[in-house]
């Protein structure tokens, strides 16, 4: 309701509004308006196996709302699993993977985030193309670039996760020789070959690259100068 302060000159006067109970709906109907805004706020949640830690967050946040606006007995339900997504966003930031970590486990691990090979996994995994692979496509050179950052993971990285990022690493190599075919006929996939085989001898996975060359061999018109190269990229110390 609106009032004003002043003079009887309308000019003078400042308007002011007057304070109005307004009643609560029957608690019935309270329950119904908060079980509406619980099933608004799920909607709007991420796949929870998703590997983008955003999305986890983003989860994080709609289960605080869901805390503060859903009904009284979920409350625990929500603050345990505001809680969850936020650890799970945490451990995606820090290896890569979906970890689910009680409180206790939680800080120990978080601890080792200020470690320098750390603080270097952050770093490079953050330059990776292809982890959520379902959201877009990746080509081949996505693939070699992501298999060349895990051997980078696997030399400057924490110790203990060296070789899972090397079978990443190989993972990614051979995506990218399906994708290929292993074609080697034009400029273009000899490039991507090499690279290739550089990426197979840093992982000390000799064998792999020594089966590329033989299949070059085999191709009806091998190139000759290609296969020697390839070969001195395997002879290199």
């Amino acid at each position: 309701l609106e009032t004003g302060e002043g003079t009887s000159i309308t000019q003078l006067t400042v308007p002011m509004i007057s304070q109005k109970i307004i009643p609560l709906p029957p608690y019935k109907e309270q329950i119904r308006i908060m079980d509406a805004v619980e099933e608004l706020l799920k909607q709007r949640l991420k796949d929870e196996n998703s590997l983008d830690p955003s999305d986890h967050l983003n989860n994080s946040d709609i289960y605080e709302k869901m805390y503060g606006q859903g009904c009284a007995e979920n409350k625990e339900k929500w603050s345990k699993l505001s809680k969850r997504e936020a650890n799970i966003a945490a451990a995606i930031d820090l290896y890569g993977e979906i970890r689910v970590f009680t409180d206790e486990e939680f800080e120990k691990e978080y601890e080792k985030e200020n470690s320098t090979c750390a603080k270097i996994e952050k770093t490079l995994r953050r330059q990776l193309s292809c982890v959520n692979i379902d959201d877009h496509y990746c080509n081949e050179n996505d693939h070699i670039r992501d298999a060349k950052i895990y051997a980078n993971l696997s030399e400057r990285g924490c110790p203990e996760n060296s070789e899972r990022y090397k079978e990443r690493a190989k993972q990614e190599l051979e995506i990218a020789r399906a994708l290929t075919d292993d074609r080697m006929d034009g400029y273009q996939e000899q490039q991507e070959t090499t690279e290739i085989v550089e990426t197979y001898k840093r992982l000390q996975m000799q064998a792999e690259a020594e089966k590329i060359i033989e299949k070059a061999k085999k191709l009806t018109n091998p190139a000759i100068d290609f296969i020697i190269q390839l070969e001195k990229i395997i002879e290199e110390d």
